[in-house]
């Protein structure tokens, strides 16, 4: 079925209130998950090196993604060649890293002033506050796209804009609704978080409050497939690619006493997200 066909059965079932299925959900989504698995520990380690997500980089930024999203941390502040490596592969795109605010003191620096928040918070206040921070490494940071903080109060309830050093920043989840649909920036108004012609509910923290339906349901595409050339790379085109990490060592938590590794959650949640938007005339 053609790219097309694929997108008017979703506009279809969407319209005769019937569920997608996990095909044609992943198939209709904006996002693309690429997953370092278990499998690709072969090929990359058992976590993912800078030189490892350099060369996958390369690969993935050939399908012309909208943009690409690290989802963990290389926050060390050494820099070697693999982190020149990472940083050429990251100029040839958008790269979104993630940060995240601690409630202890790790070795934390400071957020360069443009991935602050400086829109209107359209009467929201965060509830995610925190002055120290687990932040990307500068020279990487330094070419990111942007940086957005991943952190969350509880699974269902996933906030759009965090405080930190008594400022305002983006999450991530913000940041990648922005990417997808084509937003310059996210618009805050009175129960509203808007991005582009999109809208999704929000209450007065800015959170929006999701049902994690199914926690492993999205479709993931290997880090070892994609470097073994067995992944078509017009899978990339257009969309917002999310590399993450679901291998041995993947913390793991419990969502409705299911345990279930972080980042398939990450990736429900996202999803969830991605089906509560709708249209808005202006």
């Amino acid at each position: 079925m053609c790219a097309c066909s694929r997108g008017l059965l979703a506009i279809f079932i969407a319209l005769m209130g019937l569920p997608l299925t996990s095909a044609e959900a992943n198939a209709a989504s904006r996002f693309v998950f690429v997953a370092f698995d278990k499998a690709s520990a072969s090929k990359f380690g058992d976590f993912p090196s800078r030189a490892g997500v350099a060369k996958l980089l390369a690969v993935v930024n050939e399908g012309a993604p909208k943009a690409v999203a690290l989802k963990f941390f290389y926050d060390s502040p050494i820099v070697d060649t693999e982190t020149k490596q990472l940083i050429v592969e990251m100029a040839k795109g958008r790269v979104l890293l993630q940060a995240s605010v601690n409630p202890e003191p790790p070795q934390t620096g400071f957020l360069n002033d443009r991935f602050y928040f400086t829109g209107s918070l359209g009467g929201v206040s965060p509830e995610i506050s925190g002055v120290e921070g687990w932040l990307p490494n500068p020279e990487i940071a330094q070419n990111a796209h942007k940086v957005c903080f991943a952190d969350v109060v509880r699974p269902e309830r996933i906030p759009m804009l965090v405080r930190f050093q008594g400022r305002i920043v983006k999450s991530l989840y913000a940041c990648l609704l922005e990417e997808a649909f084509d937003a310059s920036v996210i618009k805050l108004e009175p129960r509203l978080a808007r991005f582009g012609r999109h809208a999704l509910a929000v209450d007065t923290t800015g959170s929006s409050i999701i049902k994690l339906n199914s926690l492993t349901s999205v479709e993931t595409i290997s880090a070892l497939d994609i470097a073994e050339g067995r992944v078509d790379k017009d899978k990339f085109r257009g969309k917002v690619v999310i590399i993450i990490y679901t291998g041995k060592g993947s913390p793991v938590v419990e969502v409705g006493n299911v345990k279930t590794k972080i980042h398939q959650v990450f990736a429900a949640q996202l999803r969830e997200l991605e089906n509560a938007l709708y249209l808005v005339k202006n």
